[in-house]
C-alpha cells in the first residue's frame, strides 16, 4: 500500500468521547435496584396522598390535632391530681379551667393595646416609607399617571358603569370570630373528654396488640411519646413566660409604649420556632418608629430584644432541655414551614409537638432509627 492510501494518523482522528459501558449487573443487583425503585415511588404516591387528604380534612383534623396534643401535654397533670383523689372528670375540669383562664385573661388584658396599635399601623407604614425610601416625588408622578390612566379608560369606555351595593350582613370579623371561636369549643370538649378517659382509652389502644411481640414496644412507646411531649411542651412554655417577662421589663426601660402587650406577643409567637421570633422583631421595630419617630429608637428596642432572645435559644433552652429533648435546627424549620403552609397558625402550634412524637416513634421502631437519627441534634 502506498503512503498516500494510507489512513490519517491517531492525531488528526476525531476523539472518542463516549462513555465507558460498566459490566452488565447481576441478577441480584437487578431486582435491588427495582425493589428501590418501587419503594421510591410508592413513597412519593403515599405522602403525595397523604398530604392531600391532611389539606382535604383540615377542618377535622386540625382541631382533633390540637386535642390530642393539649390531652398529651396536660395528661400528667390530671393524673398529678388523681393522685391527691381528686376524680378524673373533675382534675380535667380544673387543668383545663387554669390553662383556659390564663389565655383569656391574656387576650382581655391585651385587647386595648392590639386594638390601639392596630389603627396605627397603617399610618406607620407609610411613615417609615417615607422616611426610608424618601420616594414623596416619584410616588406623586406615579398617582397622577395613574389617575391619568383611569380618566382616559373612562372616556374610552362607553359601556354604562353599574354600582352594585352589597346587602348588609355580620361583620368579616365577626364571621371569623365565631368560627374560631366555635373550634376552640371543640378542642376544649373533646381534650376534655380524652382527659376525663385517661388510661383506660390507653389501656384499650394497646389491648390491639395483645398477644402481639410488638404490645411491649407499644407500651413503652406510648409512655415515652406522653412523657417528652408534655416535658417538652411544659418546659418550652415556662421558658417563654420567663421570655415574655423579661422582654415586657426590658421594652419599658426603653420607654417604648405598652410593655406589657410586647412581652405578651413575644412569649406567645416563641411557641413558633424561627418565624415566631422574626415576627416580633418586626413588630417591636414598628412599634419602636411609632414610639420614638427615630432610627436609633428603633435600633434600640430591636437590638435589645434580639439579645434577649439570643440568651434564650442558644444559652437557657439547651441548657433547661438538656440533650435528650434536643432536635435538629433543620428538622425543626421544615417542620414548621410544613405545616403552617398546609394548616396555617394551628399547623404552626402543633409543628414542633409533632415532631417529637413522630422522634418517639422512630426511636422505638428499629428500621426507623435513622429517621429518629435525622431528627436529632
Amino acid at each position: 500500500m502506498s503512503e498516500d492510501a494510507r489512513p490519517a494518523d491517531e492525531s488528526t482522528a476525531p476523539e472518542n468521547n463516549l462513555p465507558v459501558l460498566s459490566p452488565a449487573a447481576s441478577p441480584r443487583e437487578d431486582i435491588a435496584a427495582r425493589h428501590l425503585v418501587r419503594t421510591v415511588a410508592g413513597t412519593i404516591v403515599t405522602g403525595s396522598v397523604l398530604i392531600f387528604m391532611l389539606d382535604y380534612a383540615e377542618e377535622i383534623l386540625a382541631p382533633l390535632t390540637l386535642a390530642i396534643l393539649i390531652n398529651l401535654v396536660l395528661g400528667p397533670w390530671v393524673r398529678g391530681l388523681r393522685r391527691w383523689h381528686v376524680p378524673r372528670p373533675l382534675g380535667a375540669f380544673l387543668v383545663l379551667s387554669l390553662v383556659a383562664s390564663s389565655l383569656f385573661g391574656i387576650a382581655v388584658l391585651a385587647a386595648p393595646s392590639v386594638q390601639r396599635w392596630a389603627g396605627e399601623v397603617p399610618s406607620t407604614l407609610a411613615a417609615i416609607q417615607k422616611r426610608l425610601l424618601k420616594r414623596d416625588a416619584f410616588e406623586t408622578i406615579l398617582n397622577a399617571s395613574r389617575q391619568a390612566d383611569a380618566t382616559a379608560d373612562l372616556m374610552n369606555n362607553n359601556d354604562t358603569v353599574s354600582v352594585e351595593i352589597a346587602p348588609s350582613g355580620a361583620p368579616a370579623w365577626l364571621v371569623q370570630g365565631t368560627g374560631v371561636l366555635v373550634n376552640l369549643v371543640f378542642v376544649l370538649v373533646l381534650a376534655f373528654l380524652m382527659l376525663s378517659a385517661g388510661d383506660r382509652f390507653r389501656e384499650r389502644t394497646r389491648s390491639i396488640f395483645e398477644g402481639s411481640p410488638l404490645r411491649k414496644r407499644v407500651r413503652a412507646a406510648t409512655l415515652d411519646i406522653e412523657t417528652s411531649v408534655s416535658t417538652y411542651v411544659t418546659t418550652i412554655a415556662a421558658i417563654n413566660v420567663g421570655l415574655g417577662i423579661v422582654v415586657g421589663l426590658a421594652m419599658w426601660a426603653v420607654g417604648l409604649d405598652d410593655p406589657l402587650l410586647w412581652g405578651a406577643v413575644a412569649g406567645l409567637c416563641n411557641f413558633v420556632p424561627y418565624v415566631g421570633p422574626l415576627v416580633t422583631l418586626s413588630l417591636i421595630a414598628i412599634a419602636a418608629f411609632t414610639s420614638f419617630g427615630t432610627l436609633s429608637g428603633v435600633a434600640l428596642a430591636a437590638l435589645t430584644y434580639l439579645g434577649i432572645n439570643a440568651i434564650e435559644a442558644f444559652v437557657v433552652t439547651p441548657v433547661v432541655l438538656g440533650r435528650r429533648l434536643q432536635l435538629s435546627p433543620v428538622a425543626t424549620l421544615i417542620a414548621v414551614l410544613f405545616w403552617g403552609w398546609l394548616w396555617g397558625l394551628s399547623g404552626a402550634l402543633v409543628a414542633i409537638p409533632s415532631l417529637v412524637v413522630t422522634y418517639c416513634i422512630c426511636a422505638q421502631i428499629l428500621p426507623l432509627r435513622p429517621v429518629a437519627m435525622l431528627l436529632a441534634r
